[in-house]
């Protein structure tokens, strides 16, 4: 029997009866002889409004109280969906995620996975029975409840996959595979059937926006087999292998926003990266400065004033906020040059394009907000909209 790990995002359990219309597509996985770990993400709208609930109490509510609140939310998910099943005849058992034996380290709100033990999990599946685990939860060492911030729930699955040895970790959102841009602004932004796992790492730290960048880093150092899926189009979505042949020159183009530039006087990018990802802080990019005598860092606004007083405080480095805006990338194979598309297509008064240290292959530029639509919208007619078109003629 294969074990499959599942994971349903928000838009997928918004309602009583979407719940028990996944019951019923679990209740037929099971029957054809599979194995189910089933983790659950809060239903639609329920994280932002207890976070605005927390926010009417206070405007900077304490960190150990906002995760005991927000776990909440994965809670009802997962009991709802256990009652669904039940009803439906399929043995079933909820789980949160000290339940689940997954272990973190104390830092509330952006926690990172340590462990998994999942003791209780196995006596389950020994059992025949489906596991619904709450996403986005751990328990730390101290004993204390902590989340691992927006989107970690594709961080639980994966984990899950990768501690159980699953055959396949399903990753079911409300678009049906990764595209090569967001197709609700890029019209002929088009599905990407396969990439490998560097690639999706790439481009989910550089706003694919489908799959959560730990996620896909822990996928890749797993060698976890994912795929990408619509909880509501059927189709065989994106898969998610080791393999990178046939893959088209550039993958995607990504838009982050909300994004700062950082300028760091001193430390070195790889090892700067690395600690801030370390210490659970959000790093997008980071490129050499110009001057060659420091770094300079793409994180999200609203951390930013985080960022830099730990690298203030921790690594004693000089920090500079000079901009503030949109992060517009391109993912590409290492070995290709778009540098030349950069320089016509985006303005030049506002473009800070080179390439990342971090990330191989990805040229990335900070834009005004206001203009970024358009950039992503030339470049992807440019990179892959254009040179789909000049492959089908030579063909």
């Amino acid at each position: 029997m294969a074990l499959l790990v599942h994971k349903y995002g928000g838009t997928s359990l918004s309602t009583a009866g979407r719940i028990r219309d996944l019951a019923a597509r679990l209740a037929q996985i099971r029957q054809t002889g599979h194995r189910l770990i089933v983790v659950v993400s809060a239903m639609g709208g329920t994280t932002n409004q207890l976070q605005s609930l927390a926010s009417e109490i206070c405007p900077r509510p304490d960190p150990r109280e906002l995760d005991m609140l927000l776990t909440t939310g994965e809670r009802v998910s997962m009991s709802l969906m256990a009652m669904a099943l039940k009803s439906a005849g399929q043995p079933s058992i909820s789980l949160t995620g000290s339940q689940s034996g997954i272990i973190t380290d104390g830092c509330h709100t952006r926690a990172r996975i340590l462990d998994v033990r999942g003791d209780r999990i196995q006596e389950a599946l020994d059992e025949d029975t489906i596991v619904i685990v709450a996403g986005f939860q751990g328990v730390s060492a101290e004993r204390e409840i902590t989340t691992l911030g927006r989107g970690g729930s594709d961080v639980t699955a994966v984990a899950l996959a990768t501690r159980f040895s699953a055959d396949r970790c399903e990753i079911y959102t409300d678009v049906d595979g990764v595209y090569s841009a967001n197709p609700g602004r890029v019209s002929t932004a088009r599905r990407l059937g396969r990439l490998d796992h560097q690639t999706m790492v790439t481009y989910a730290r550089l706003g694919a926006g489908v799959l959560h960048p730990r996620a896909a880093l822990r996928a890749a150092r797993g060698d976890v087999p994912l795929r990408i899926l619509s909880s509501f189009i059927p189709g065989p979505g994106t898969e998610v292998t080791g393999s990178s042949e046939g893959l088209p020159a550039v993958i995607g183009i990504g838009c982050l926003r909300g994004t700062t530039r950082l300028d760091l006087t001193g430390g070195d990018p790889t090892d700067l990266v690395e600690q801030l990802h370390e210490a659970g802080l959000p790093c997008l990019a980071a490129i050499p400065s110009r001057a060659g005598t420091g770094t300079v860092i793409f994180t999200e606004t609203r951390e930013a004033d985080v960022v830099a007083d730990f690298c203030l405080g921790r690594l004693s480095i000089g920090v500079d906020q000079t901009a503030a805006g949109t992060l517009v990338t391109a993912t590409t194979r290492p070995d290709v040059e778009i540098q030349t598309a950069f320089d016509e297509l985006v303005p030049a008064a506002i473009r800070d394009d080179r390439e990342s240290l971090c990330e191989p292959g990805a040229v990335m530029a900070l834009v005004d907000a206001a203009e970024a639509d358009q950039v992503v919208l030339d470049l992807h007619r440019r990179l892959i909209d254009e040179a789909s078109t000049a492959e089908k003629v030579t063909s």
